[in-house]
């Protein structure tokens, strides 16, 4: 024993001592950076690879990486990070490693030195160790030959220049196989390491359809006043000056990994062909010389020694000169070439300060992706009349032509048309100035909309209970724009939790009604529903109606059958059913019992002798009782059976409970359709997510006072300056939006905000603050009404007015058309009465109807139709009303859209079909249901799935 406690205990001592070194070596790891050069030794020209590898990294920052005399440093591309999971013994590791690279060329020859870099690695600084390299030069010779070409002798910044970039590369000889390599042989020993600079895309674009330069056998000089044969290859590319002076080829560098000797590769084929027609001394190979069978099954050659040489670029007498100062239009933006534009606006027919879609469009043939847009917030033939933006515009290029879209707002009422809009470029083949103009469009421009002022119930402020439960609100339906300031404002409020009480009212009194009929009716349903009664209540109430000797053997034979759940056709069947079960005594009693009843001649009828069919009766029930105590012992024992027993027994006392849990939930699903407002119920979307900014209250405070003077001063310009007072509101909206960011949500915050936007031309992000508003106080009344009035002004293919005629058809309307103007009639009727209106009329009616009926069941006379027709017809129509409540798409909508116009495509991408085009998609409430990055699938009431970008819907609920 002693023994064994003393390997228990070394074996616990190396565990222990194995574990803590582990995590000592694991404790002791840490970041390693490894410096690397991919040589020592170059040529001029020809770049080294610098690569830092940093392991077991967490955090780091890329060294500035020094300039080195003498030489050009560039980054070879972005770090490159990388992930290494470790499983071992069922732990899993992961190790961090980044990788970065740089590219050094020399441009002379020398040593040079790579300084000691410095990089912060988790915290900590870490100093890399120098590094030396040597290049010398490659002694090019007659060997390579490069030069840049232009197109012209001179052009200005900004103007396109052909260039031709001409590389002449001497074929390569070799003298003991008496080979000289081909054209495309010698493009292959251009090495990787070459920069090509302007050209690249176009050999990229060759490399893509799988092609290179071709090239050409011509005669050059060699330099030394020779002609000797070399191949020519072209590449083509045009450049856009950005400076004056001379084209720079600083970014071409040719390398070429010359040949200097060629050898023998032995093919894989070679031994199976070697004494075959076709080998390499065969008659046939000779006869074709080796130009199929040779090359095909024997050896090839291969270069097996090269050297680098570095081409010298030489540049042409092209000059760059600048653009002229003199006679330069005050609009001109650098634009080099000749160009034209056009202009289109959308809508033509807007309110004064509405929006317009103004969009650009510029063709010509200068380099597109450097033309900007015309300076519009300079025109003062436009900004006369429009509001003008003065950020800068950012337009797309598509084939020749740029489109700037921006937004311009008209100032008044009357303008009749956008002035044409100029644009200035430089004609390099004229060497002057030139400016071309669009056409005017013609808009109409209507007075702004005034209600706002109208709406605006005196100068004071009404407080949050004051809008929702006072009638000082103005008449219901009309809208009230005036803003709240008071602190309650800065006070995060709860979403109410709805609890349908109405609707027990509306389902009690018919069950109560239902309770009564069961009772009037219970001898009836009793004498019709006597086969739910059990075995032995059946068999006592047989034995009880007998009248013959006869019949107490059926009763007592149907309770074996019911109770063994058997055929029992004969008394005989029924005592075999009790032996099957072990019950031989009680088998042997009822069978003594059934052959003293023949025995006696009681087989026929006993009524007459009132004490002998008592006694029999008596006798056949003890019988019953005998069996019915064997059967529910026999039950217990099956109840305590270790397995199926207990299972069974649980499931027995936890079924009521699961179907009155069932029940409770049913009746809560069923109240479900309580509403507007408590379809409303969950948890606004804006109050889900954790603020996103934080600010202290005095910090809220003056946030609200400026939004709320703001506002004041549009309001005050929304008749003189529409498109002022337009983007006074939308300054508003950023600050009442910045409140929520801040974590607050309540009522009246969320009426500001949808006031705001509602004013600032943003419909959908107003219906969506509208109806987070009412999700925090569902009977407000500034909201409801300001809502409604919000809806009213969605127009589009998808709208609520709209939709119904979309799906017209000729002749029979649709049921999906029926069902829309039933939808529109529910709420049209819900909002003149009110929501509260229509559940207090189906409750009053419920249980008046109700009553009358439960009242005429018990037996009171009174005249029941006359008095219950009335509250029948008004049962009918609140239960319809709540139906179609319930039914409407437009409540299971969880999002609006925010923007003019919306494709619908078939994914998450604009390469996807599209599946549906909503024009004026402004306000169009859709349910939203999946987000996959920036992309969202929405549903509309029309049934309509696709994705959208996901700054074009805002979700209100959920």
């Amino acid at each position: 024993m002693i023994h064994r406690l003393h390997k228990w205990q070394l074996f616990m001592g190396l565990f222990a001592c194995c574990a803590l070194s582990t995590a000592g070596v694991r404790a002791a790891r840490a970041a390693e950076v490894e410096v690397q050069l991919s040589s020592r030794e170059t040529y001029v020209g020809a770049p080294l690879i610098l690569q830092i590898a940093v392991t077991d990294v967490t955090d780091f920052a890329p060294p500035e990486v020094p300039a080195i005399d003498g030489c050009r440093v560039r980054a070879a591309g972005a770090p490159r990070p990388m992930t290494q999971i470790i499983i071992s013994n069922g732990r899993r590791s992961e190790r961090q490693s980044v990788t970065m690279r740089y590219r050094i060329t020399p441009l002379r020859a020398g040593s040079f030195q790579v300084p000691p870099l410095e990089l912060r690695v988790d915290g900590r600084r870490v100093e890399t160790e120098a590094l030396r390299f040597v290049a010398s030069k490659s002694e090019t010779g007659d060997l390579l030959f490069v030069e840049i070409e232009g197109k012209k002798k001179k052009v200005f910044v900004g103007q396109p220049l052909d260039l031709s970039l001409k590389i002449w590369l001497k074929p390569y000889r070799d003298k003991n196989f008496q080979v000289t390599l081909s054209e495309g042989d010698m493009w292959q020993m251009l090495s990787r390491q070459s920069s090509w600079g302007a050209f690249a895309e176009r050999l990229q674009e060759l490399a893509q359809n799988n092609q290179r330069p071709a090239g050409q056998s011509v005669l050059r000089d060699d330099g030394q006043g020779n002609e000797r044969e070399y191949y020519l290859y072209e590449i083509q590319a045009t450049i856009y000056p950005t400076r004056p002076g001379r084209i720079s080829a600083d970014d071409v560098q040719l390398v070429v990994d010359y040949p200097t000797a060629l050898g023998k590769s032995r093919s894989l084929l070679d031994d199976f062909f070697e004494d075959s027609p076709f080998g390499n001394n065969s008659p046939l190979s000779r006869m074709m010389n080796d130009d199929f069978f040779g090359p095909s099954f024997g050896n090839r050659l291969s270069v097996t020694a090269s050297r680098p040489i570095v081409g010298e670029v030489q540049l042409d007498s092209t000059i760059i000169v600048p653009v002229p100062t003199q006679g330069r239009p005050a609009d001109y933006r650098g634009a080099v070439g000749r160009y034209q534009i056009v202009t289109h606006a959308t809508p033509t027919t807007v309110d004064a300060g509405d929006p317009i879609t103004l969009d650009i469009g510029i063709a010509g043939s200068g380099p597109m992706e450097l033309v900007q847009a015309p300076p519009l917030a300079a025109m003062p033939e436009l900004t006369a009349d429009f509001k003008v933006t003065d950020d800068s515009l950012a337009g797309f290029v598509q084939n020749d032509s740029k489109v700037f879209s921006t937004t311009i707002r008209p100032l008044r009422e009357g303008i009749a048309s956008i002035p044409p809009i100029s644009f200035s470029y430089f004609d390099p083949d004229s060497e002057t100035f030139e400016t071309v103009r669009s056409d005017p469009i013609s808009i109409t421009v209507h007075p702004a909309d005034t209600l706002a002022f109208e709406s605006i119930v005196g100068n004071s402020r009404r407080t949050e209970g004051d809008a929702a439960e006072g009638p000082d609100g103005g008449q219901r339906g009309e809208p009230d724009f005036t803003n709240h300031q008071a602190s309650d404002v800065l006070i995060s409020q709860t979403p109410p939790v709805p609890r349908p009480w109405w609707l027990l009212w509306g389902v009690v009194p018919p069950l109560l009604w239902f309770a009564a009929v069961a009772v009037r009716l219970r001898s009836w349903f009793a004498s019709r529903l006597s086969g739910l009664r059990s075995a032995y209540g059946q068999s006592c109430r047989a034995i009880a109606r007998a009248k013959e000797g006869r019949e107490l053997v059926d009763a007592v034979t149907q309770y074996v059958a019911r109770r063994t759940r058997t055929p029992c056709e004969s008394p005989s069947r029924a005592l075999g059913a009790l032996r099957r079960r072990g019950w031989a005594e009680l088998a042997n009693e009822a069978e003594a019992f059934l052959h003293s009843v023949q025995r006696s001649g009681l087989v026929a009828n006993f009524s007459e002798d009132n004490t002998t069919a008592s006694d029999w009766r008596g006798k056949a029930r003890h019988l019953i009782d005998q069996m019915e105590h064997a059967f529910q012992a026999g039950r217990r024992l099956r109840v305590r059976a270790p397995r199926g027993g207990k299972a069974k027994a649980a499931v027995r006392q936890v079924a009521p409970r699961v179907w009155g849990g069932l029940l409770a939930v049913l009746l809560a699903a069923s109240g479900s359709y309580s509403g507007a407002e408590e379809a409303a119920a969950p948890i606004p979307a804006a109050a889900e997510t954790s603020p996103t900014l934080t600010l202290t209250p005095s910090q809220r405070e003056t946030l609200l006072a400026e939004a709320g003077e703001i506002y004041e001063r549009a309001m005050r310009l929304a008749q003189s300056d529409a498109a002022e007072a337009t983007e006074l509101f939308g300054r508003a909206a950023a600050k009442y939006r910045l409140l929520v960011d801040s974590g607050i949500h309540n009522a009246p915050l969320y009426i500001n905000l949808g006031n705001a936007y509602l004013q600032g031309d943003e419909l959908g992000r107003a219906i969506a603050s509208y109806e987070r508003a009412l999700q925090f106080s569902p009977h407000n009344r500034q909201a409801t009404n300001n809502l409604q009035f919000a809806e009213s002004l969605v127009s589009g293919e998808f709208s609520p007015s709209a939709t119904a005629a979309s799906t017209a058809e000729v002749g029979w309307p649709s049921v999906q058309t029926i069902m829309h103007r039933l939808w529109r009639a529910n709420a049209a009727v819900r909002n003149v009465v009110g929501h509260s209106m229509v559940q207090w009329t189906l409750v009053l009616s419920s249980v008046l109807f109700w009553g009358l009926l439960v009242a005429r069941t018990c037996g009171i006379p009174f005249p029941l139709w006359r008095l219950a027709t009335v509250p029948m017809i008004l049962l009918v129509c609140a239960s319809a009303s709540a139906v179609l409540t319930s039914s409407d798409p437009t409540l299971r909508c969880d999002g609006v859209l925010v923007a003019d116009q919306v494709q619908l495509y078939a994914a998450d991408g604009t390469q996807f079909a599209e599946v549906a085009s909503v024009e004026t998609a402004q306000g169009q409430r859709v349910a939203i249901l999946a987000s996959r990055g920036n992309w969202t699938q929405i549903r509309t009431p029309a049934g309509h799935v696709g994705w959208i970008p996901g700054d074009e819907v805002q979700r209100y609920r959920g």
